[in-house]
């Protein structure tokens, strides 16, 4: 998904009256702060009926800040949804406020909704300038764009992208006023001194003030940070362009941001929540790209690692909200109280506002407690037991008792379920809600109820818990289902510090408790049953693993699939603790000795991730953890050693990442933080212990030496950066490369130490880089060959000189001199002609030129295999013909046809174009020597590009006589150059061309056939018609409207609408096994019918009774009020048709939707609500059909769309 192009011009022609003004407001806003134009600059209207003089916006655009839309000075914009009439342009045009700016040397800018094809669009502007020229105004200052040039400016600010009246939620994020109506963020906003100016300085950043594309909000979490830069972003003139996104974690943020990065006209202001500065760092590689377009606000916990990071100098630290702006709310709240009182509730709130007045309210009826006994309320449960009335307590722990839990329609059944275990009376229950509710400590969302805050809902439940004991957990048995019982593991994992809780979990973890065998982990339940309780009891469930997983055979574990990945984010928590981080690790590496996934997020990946320096996840110093490792490299197992490499591998990695944060979101408790190298004492001792390890390794001739020689290597940019180069020329001088490649790979690593460390070498080292290199390839003549006519370094390329290989290419000839004067082994000529000598080219050519005794072609000959792929003949030929001739060459290559046909040709192909040449290449494919197909390669490096058009012709009807699919580019490529080099052989080549453009070009290669059939399709459009509706016979034939044939078709239809449209309906009426109607239907829906004028199209239906008016009903646009004119015509027309009313309706609600769907109801209901004004009585009985079933759909889809975003 891209910006560019996301929204697109039916989207902006479905917006109704009030959609459009809204989204054009925002857009203006935008695109007048983004490019730093002052807010008093910009004038919107809000409603049509506003004393504007006619104008919906007024903007003065600052000279000096060119705009391809907006000229400099004053602009005078109107919006108008719908079509447009010549007297509606004419009224709107001489609006009083319209006429006015002009009149001031002021611009005048018409925004119409409807998306007009260019024809269309070139007539209304016509329009207008004659309007101007009436008015004696240039016309130049008046303009008016369109539904699509409108999308494109609206693509330039994804804030704007994704308001809900264009439906085009980007994944992951949401408006500011989207964010506004999150229920957490509903309480009275109290900022203190702090937090203002943290916001000011929020907005200095927002205004371009500080010069950075990156600021951090941190602090603890729940103090409110995220309600703090809500605040500060809501601002008019900021919020227009900025979008949230509540996971910083989430894939969807890194795709938004390369995605706006890319686009050089896009911008934006990304707050992301939850951001560990990890996750910063990799953000702001997409912000500091886009120049300044990208400003991103990052909020997270504070990093217990680095807290005073230098490079991260725009962090701003924000403090828990004091306990006098608690109080102060609490006082403004409640009213008068003691304040021995308030300061109770304040006490033990921690920070909850909500709570405090919770407490204080309670606190406030019981009039003249007494300060003693205020002061011996320990903690928010103490307060509960002693001062809630028993219905309002039981009722909140029969709420608490899960994390959520049902109460309305069919979901009522879970609080019954609770409240008859707890014996708890419904008729009391339900007063007690109506209470809660009105207070704000229940919450509903959807049909679910849950407490607020969440220290009195653990409070609750923590009391409950020591009613019951470890006997409440067999409530379980009585609530319905699994989603309830998912809930009441949750809230447990949240209080695993309770000691009866953690008593039930450790029951229910036991060895003879749910988890006996591989079978009861191997659940999809039940092993989430295990990743939620893992929080509550990490060294149970690391027991439990350790039992069932580390201690499983292979098979066992290779055929454990449906509970994998829940054990997998089991695994992943556990190796956080201090106390199961290097068990669970146990566990992991089973699972990755048995691995069945192919994912990044792997056992595989997982184990090695543990050994990683800095971002392991792991609390273990690297050494302690290497013991897993030791305990491979010892195993007889080639799989386990193998492993055990790429552990190793992992620990020196120069880039590392791992997904995550940094508390557990189940129990709220903040993880042990990951070992990290504190000196460089601490990383030096810890990279040596890998090394060394692989050192050990690599001695050996196997597969599991090959890799660790790999690792090494690849690990020298990682130590160059940690100072530890020296370690890498000791190892370099040790490895015994065993085959060529790895000896590129050791001179690859030499020169990047010669390259990067520079003049930090010692003499010492240096002369001993000297010497490696020149001992990876030997002296002799087999190894230099090797060396220069194998695959090339990067840094045989010049890029400073910008002589690219020109130096290497020297190196090459000289062998081919030294060959000739010395002579050259049968050997050394087999590998010239293999694939390996990539660059045989300069070798061949310069051994050609110095042979002049042709003494070495017939070995050369003899050494090469039969394919197009001999270029060491070919290239030894052209150096032949440079001495001795082409005559020569050519000889060679007749005498060669007979015996090597394939060699013939290929040489052929890789040489100068001549007619002997071409009749060579013919004779043999006539023969039969040669497929028809291989023609093909001379479409590649410009071969035919001195070959008359008649010689052309003879190649191209030869090439066409071999297999379509393989022969169809080809032949396109050819022909296109030859009309571009000759045009006028076009009238030549017509029956030709007429005959390639009939083959169906494959998808996403149809580019050149597009450029054929552009050429041809208006000398025969029916005949294109028939082409481009003879591929539909082919089963796998389904085209979009972008593709090249599509476009040949629309180009066809243009020209001539009634006879392509009576071919294409024929179509659509073919009911046949190929489904071709149903595919062609689908390929030409929407977009195709606004070529027909309307009276064909209800002629054709009439005409084709009685399935011609729902073929048409179900391609004609609907999406769009007031209805467009062929939907209006083909209702009207047939109104008692019920498939033409469901066809209608079901354009209505088809087409892409991202984001909840409610938008997307609300949307097509605004859309019918406007077909509900239309003068025809038929269109407006229609419209409340729709619109009444609209209703009820929009209505059950928000219930449900709560119910998920708890």
């Amino acid at each position: 998904m891209s910006f560019v192009g996301l929204v697109i011009g039916s989207d902006v022609e479905q917006l109704g009256a009030e959609a459009l003004r809204k989204v054009l407001n925002t857009l203006v806003v935008a695109e007048a702060t983004a490019a730093g134009c002052p807010l008093g600059n910009v004038d919107i209207s809000a409603r049509d009926n506003d004393p504007d003089g006619g104008v919906d916006a007024r903007i003065r655009w600052p000279a000096g800040s060119p705009h391809d839309i907006l000229p400099d000075g004053e602009t005078a914009l109107q919006y108008k949804s719908g079509k447009l009439t010549k007297r509606l342009l004419t009224d709107e045009f001489n609006k009083r406020g319209v006429q006015e700016t002009l009149k001031r040397g002021g611009s005048y800018l018409l925004l119409v909704g409807h998306d007009y094809v260019p024809r269309q669009a070139d007539k209304w502007r016509a329009e207008l300038k004659k309007l101007c020229r009436k008015k004696r105004i240039k016309a130049g200052r008046c303009k008016v764009l369109f539904g699509s040039q409108i999308a494109r400016w609206i693509c330039r600010h994804p804030a704007v992208v994704i308001m809900p009246e264009l439906r085009k939620d980007f994944p992951g994020f949401v408006t500011v006023s989207r964010w506004l109506l999150h229920p957490q963020l509903q309480n009275p906003w109290k900022p203190d001194a702090q937090r203002a100016e943290l916001i000011e300085r929020i907005r200095s950043f927002l205004r371009g003030e500080l010069h950075v594309s990156v600021i951090r909000v941190q602090g603890q979490a729940g103090i409110g940070k995220t309600r703090m830069v809500l605040e500060a972003v809501k601002e008019q003139g900021i919020a227009e362009r900025v979008v949230y996104t509540p996971n910083g974690d989430d894939q969807n943020v890194t795709d938004f941001l390369a995605r706006a990065q890319a686009a050089p006209t896009v911008g934006a202001i990304a707050v992301v929540d939850e951001c560990d500065r990890d996750r910063q760092e990799t953000l702001k590689a997409y912000a500091d790209l886009s120049e300044g377009r990208l400003k991103l606000i990052c909020i997270g916990t504070a990093d217990l690692l680095s807290p005073g990071a230098p490079e991260l100098s725009n962090t701003w630290a924000m403090a828990p909200l004091s306990d006098e702006k608690v109080r102060e709310v609490v006082n403004d709240a409640i009213g008068t109280a003691p304040k021995e009182l308030v300061d109770t509730a304040v006490r033990l709130a921690s920070g909850f506002v909500k709570l405090a007045i919770f407490v204080a309210t309670h606190l406030k009826r019981q009039s003249n407690i007494p300060a003693v006994e205020l002061a011996r309320i320990d903690d928010v449960k103490h307060f509960l037991k002693s001062f809630v009335d028993d219905r309002t307590r039981r009722a909140l722990q029969v709420f608490s008792v899960l994390s959520q839990v049902g109460w309305e329609e069919a979901l009522v059944q879970e609080a019954e379920a609770i409240a008859n275990f707890l014996a708890v009376p419904l008729p009391e229950l339900r007063a007690s809600v109506r209470a809660l509710r009105d207070r704000g400590i229940l919450i509903p969302r959807g049909r679910y109820l849950y407490v607020s805050p969440e220290l009195l809902a653990i409070s609750a439940a923590a009391e409950l818990w020591d009613e019951w004991g470890p006997d409440l957990i067999k409530i379980v048995d009585s609530l319905p289902g699994p989603k309830p019982r998912r809930e009441l593991l949750k809230r447990m994992a949240a209080m695993g510090e309770h000691a009866r809780v953690r008593q039930a979990v450790e029951s229910l973890l036991d060895e003879d408790g749910l988890f006996k065998t591989l079978a009861d982990l191997d659940d999809e339940f039940r092993s989430e049953m295990l990743r939620i309780l893992s929080s509550a009891v990490p060294g149970k469930a690391a027991e439990v693993l350790e039992r069932i997983i580390a201690k499983g055979s292979k098979d066992e574990l290779l055929g454990f699939e449906r509970g994998r990945r829940n054990v997998m984010w089991t695994i992943e928590t556990l190796v956080r603790w201090p106390e199961t981080s290097l068990s669970a690790a146990r566990s992991l590496r089973a699972l990755a000795l048995a691995e069945n996934e192919n994912i990044g997020n792997n056992a595989t990946g997982i184990f090695c991730q543990f050994f990683h320096m800095y971002l392991s996840g792991s609390p273990l110093p690297l050494l302690e953890r290497l013991t897993l490792v030791d305990e491979l490299l010892e195993s007889p197992d080639e799989n386990s050693r193998i492993l055990a490499v790429k552990a190793l591998t992992a620990g020196l990695q120069h880039h590392e990442s791992r997904m995550g944060g940094e508390v557990d979101h189940l129990s709220g408790r903040p993880y042990t933080p990951e070992w990290r190298p504190k000196t460089y004492g601490e990383l030096w001792e810890a990279r040596r212990a890998v090394l060394n390890r692989l050192r050990l390794v690599a001695g050996g001739d196997d597969t599991v030496a090959a890799e660790a020689r790999k690792a090494l290597v690849g690990s020298v940019f990682t130590l160059i950066r940690d100072g530890l180069w020296v370690d890498g020329i000791n190892f370099l001088e040790e490895l015994q490369p065993q085959d060529d490649e790895e000896r590129r790979q050791i001179l690859e690593a030499i020169n990047r130490i010669e390259r990067d460390v520079g003049e930090r070498l010692s003499e010492e080292e240096k002369q001993r880089l000297k010497t490696l290199s020149g001992q990876v390839f030997d002296n002799s003549f087999s190894n230099r060959l090797r060396r220069w006519v194998g695959r090339r370094l990067h840094s045989d390329y010049d890029l400073v000189g910008k002589t690219g290989y020109q130096a290497a290419d020297r190196e090459a000839a000289k062998l081919a001199e030294e060959a000739v004067e010395a002579g050259i082994s049968d050997s050394d000529l087999a590998w010239l002609a293999s694939p390996e000598a990539q660059h045989v080219w300069a070798f061949g050519r310069r051994l050609g030129e110095c042979d002049r005794d042709s003494a070495l072609l017939d070995r050369i000959v003899s050494a090469s295999t039969d394919d197009v792929n001999c270029v060491l003949l070919a290239s030894y030929l052209n150096g032949q013909a440079g001495e001795k001739g082409e005559g020569f060459r050519e000889d060679m290559l007749d005498r060669l046809a007979s015996s090597r046909p394939l060699l013939a040709f290929a040489s052929t192909w890789r040489g100068s174009a001549s007619a002997r040449g071409l009749d060579r290449i013919l004779r043999l494919v006539n023969q039969g020597s040669v497929p028809p197909e291989m023609l093909g390669f001379l479409s590649y490096g410009g071969w035919t590009n001195s070959l008359s058009s008649e010689e052309v012709i003879r190649l191209l009807e030869a090439l066409l006589k071999g297999e379509p699919n393989k022969v169809l580019d080809p032949t396109l490529r050819i022909l296109l150059a030859l009309i571009q080099r000759e045009p006028e052989s076009l009238e030549k080549l017509r029956p030709l061309i007429w005959k390639v453009l009939e083959m169906k070009p494959r998808r996403q290669w149809d580019l050149e056939w597009g450029q054929l059939a552009e050429r041809m399709v208006r000398e025969d459009p029916e005949r294109m018609a028939r082409i481009v509706l003879s591929f539909f016979q082919d089963e796998d034939f389904l085209p979009i409207q972008g593709d090249t044939t599509i476009q040949a078709l629309a180009t066809a239809t243009q020209k001539e609408p009634g006879k392509c449209w009576e071919l294409v309906g024929a179509a659509l009426l073919d009911e046949g096994e190929a489904h071709r109607g149903f595919r062609l239907s689908l390929a030409i829906k929407g977009w195709y019918v606004e070529l027909i004028p309307s009276d064909i199209l209800i002629s054709w239906a009439r005409n084709h009774l009685p399935r011609g008016p729902s073929i048409v009903a179900d391609l004609v646009i609907a999406r769009a009020a007031p209805m467009p004119e062929r939907a209006r015509a083909v209702l009207i027309s047939f109104p008692d048709d019920e498939r033409v009313k469901s066809r209608i309706a079901g354009n209505l609600r088809s087409g892409l939707s991202v984001g909840p769907y409610s938008n997307r109801l609300k949307s097509d209901l605004e859309i019918a609500k406007g077909w509900a004004h239309d003068p025809h009585p038929r269109i407006r009985a229609f419209a409340v059909e729709v619109i009444k079933q609209l209703e009820a759909e929009l209505l059950r889809h928000l219930i449900i769309e709560q119910e998920e975003e708890l």
